[in-house]
């Protein structure tokens, strides 16, 4: 009897060491690698494999020399060679400081620390790599190139720039649950986004100068383009809606910018105190342009678009010399190559009173039938009881009737085309396409 008793009785304590585990009451959790990840004013996370994926088709449609060397399967090839994981997520952070950017930093994680020192024996050998120690964690680095090397047991991080010590104390650090929260707003963003092979935050001081408290967007590409659908957050609510179409300038194959907006700004008009009401009226100042009687007469549609060649008549005063040598001053005109403009505003019955008193304080002036905006090439206008329009070349370039919000503006040789797609309180969705065959272009040039 005491046999069974002895055995029920260990019975039910082994059951209850089973179930309660006393052993792991105090285990602390181990950090998962985005409870490690620094912040910036950028911070991105990113699924190195995918990416390599996608640029691929860029990498191999412009013939990039070295596109065979950066193959989804080379890298990860190399990447299991070395113990890194590229088909986990990994997190990038970068600041910037007086429109510099510097401090980049990638944190990845790693699946075999034995191997990890494989690449950095490599890199020894390859390079002139000192070694320190900070927090028993051993640093490699490269002061020709500023760039920091670290790891630990399930982690490695590759920074360059400066103060990498507050970075790394923060890296080793890290605590389970211990993820800071623009990482964690970040991350909650993936559920709404399809394909989140690059996801990035923007965040800075200098942005909330144009009310914007945050830039969140995700990278996509196709052969041709990156594009990147993003959300921007402001601080207030947006002081104006879309409008379901208006009139827009087509692209052409010349054209450098391109503006079509149609929007409708009455209230905007009634709230003179909004942040973008009075970083608009900041930028009129600048010409003695009076924003608040613009906005009482444009109705919200504009269409602008820059670019190309127009062939124009311009006069000139020559001085020569009569039958008797007696200098006289004299009127040519001669042919002269200007960019091409064209400049579509809509406004209300008061257009005409604006317009005349831009033409009083010099910010229009005439010159027989042609108009110049300040420093702009002589234009020909067209007016209606509802517009005005205002273009270079012989003939009035067509309109168009759409339902897109897009801004074209070229900048380094790249294409970039801004499109808003909705607007929703403080929120503004948008979609950005980079043409980057001019940059291949010119990168293959120096290969």
């Amino acid at each position: 009897m005491r046999k069974i008793l002895f055995f029920l009785a260990l019975s039910i304590f082994l059951i209850g060491l089973f179930i309660f585990r006393p052993w792991e009451i105090n285990k602390e959790e181990k950090a998962r690698l985005i409870d490690r990840a620094p912040i910036g004013d950028y911070i991105a996370k990113a699924d190195l494999l995918s990416l390599a994926e996608s640029l691929s088709k860029i990498t191999f449609y412009y013939h990039i020399p070295f596109r065979d060397k950066i193959t989804p399967n080379v890298l990860l090839q190399q990447a299991k060679r070395y113990g890194v994981d590229i088909q986990s997520p990994s997190y990038l952070f970068l600041d910037e400081d007086d429109k510099e950017l510097k401090n980049f930093g990638i944190l990845v994680s790693v699946t075999n620390k034995e191997k990890f020192r494989l690449l950095i024996q490599r890199l020894k050998t390859d390079f002139q790599i000192k070694e320190r120690t900070f927090k028993n964690h051993k640093v490699y680095f490269d002061p020709s190139i500023n760039s920091h090397l670290s790891y630990g047991d399930d982690w490695a991080v590759l920074y360059l720039g400066d103060n990498f010590n507050s970075f790394l104390y923060h890296i080793i650090s890290g605590k389970h649950g211990s993820m800071l929260p623009r990482w964690e707003t970040l991350c909650k963003k993936d559920s709404l986004l399809n394909d989140n092979m690059l996801i990035c935050s923007a965040k800075k001081e200098r942005l909330q100068q144009y009310d914007i408290n945050e830039i969140l967007f995700r990278l996509t590409n196709d052969s041709t383009k990156l594009n990147l659908t993003g959300e921007i957050d402001f601080l207030h609510n947006i002081p104006f809606s879309l409008r379901q179409q208006g009139p827009s300038y087509p692209f052409h194959l010349f054209s450098k910018h391109v503006i079509n907006l149609h929007l409708n700004i009455d209230s905007l008009r009634e709230k003179k105190q909004h942040p973008f009401y009075q970083f608009l009226k900041k930028q009129a100042d600048k010409f003695d342009f009076s924003l608040q009687q613009f906005l009482s007469l444009w109705n919200g549609n504009i269409a602008l678009r820059h670019g190309g060649i127009h062939y124009v008549k311009e006069r000139y005063i020559e001085t020569v010399f009569d039958e008797n040598f007696n200098p006289v001053e004299v009127t040519k005109t001669k042919r002269k190559k200007v960019d091409a403009l064209c400049f579509h505003l809509e406004i209300n019955k008061n257009g005409d009173h604006f317009f005349n008193r831009l033409l009083e304080e010099g910010i229009i002036t005439k010159d027989g039938n042609d108009y110049y905006f300040l420093f702009s090439p002589p234009l020909h206008l067209s007016k209606t009881d509802s517009s005005y329009t205002f273009y270079t070349g012989k003939y009035q370039p067509q309109l168009l009737y759409t339902r897109n919000n897009k801004v074209l503006w070229e900048i380094n040789k790249a294409r970039m085309i801004f499109t808003i797609d909705s607007l929703r309180r403080n929120k503004m969705f948008v979609n950005v396409e980079v043409h980057i065959k001019n940059w291949i272009e010119k990168f293959n040039r120096f290969k």
